[in-house]
């Protein structure tokens, strides 16, 4: 069995999509994957073009021939964005909605799973941040893109540019998987500097405490 991927998702599905296909590169196991996002219904009562998009990668005849499983219709908050004007998604609805699926998931389904923030708003990825060092959530990733392959994430643009392919799945060399420490990677960082002082400030740069932690 695999993991369920939970990840923010603003206006540019390859945020999720480069992220499966860094995890899947890295050997990560997905089974579900389960994207919180912002859902004008106001506007238009169907799926936002971001879901479409990614309903096409999912399905049967898809990037990942249905290996993997989208649930979307349920993960969703009604607005015409997220903040604290009139008619948006707030950020304490958005937290209570991620502590809600991150919780379901994890604690009543007793899934493994694996955080994506790099999509939407940075109050998003803040909060999906925040959730998972709450509930002790190891795998927190983000996945960072060149300008080329960010300057093509809307649909709009790509479709319109025909350049689908290499906006939702870019090539290796215009993307990089990034690890967030977790609460216990802050605990052995706290350690590590009790225990050896200046000296480790140079290992926690190079990395070392959070990805090979020697404590």
């Amino acid at each position: 069995m695999g993991s369920v991927l939970v990840a923010s998702l603003g206006k540019s599905p390859g945020a999720i999509t480069t992220l499966v296909d860094a995890l899947i590169e890295r050997g990560e196991a997905i089974e579900r994957v389960v994207p919180i996002y912002i859902k004008d219904t106001k506007r238009s009562s169907g799926d936002p073009i971001e879901i479409k998009e990614l309903k096409k990668e999912f399905s049967d005849a898809g990037w990942y021939e249905g290996g993997i499983t989208l649930d979307y219709e349920n993960s969703w908050l009604p607005g015409k964005d997220i903040g604290e004007e009139e008619g948006y998604a707030s950020l304490d609805d958005f937290y209570k909605k991620t502590l809600i699926i991150m919780y379901g998931i994890q604690k009543v389904e007793g899934k493994d799973l694996i955080i994506g923030i790099g999509g939407g708003r940075k109050g998003m990825s803040s909060i999906m941040a925040y959730t998972a060092i709450t509930l002790c959530i190891e795998k927190v990733y983000q996945v960072i893109v060149s300008d080329d392959i960010e300057d093509i994430g809307f649909p709009g643009k790509y479709l319109r540019l025909g350049k689908r392919e290499q906006a939702l799945h870019p090539e290796k060399g215009q993307y990089w998987l990034v690890r967030l420490p977790s609460a216990n990677d802050v605990e052995k960082i706290r350690e590590e500097i009790r225990k050896a002082g200046g000296a480790a400030i140079e290992r926690i740069k190079n990395g070392r405490i959070t990805e090979h932690p020697t404590i």
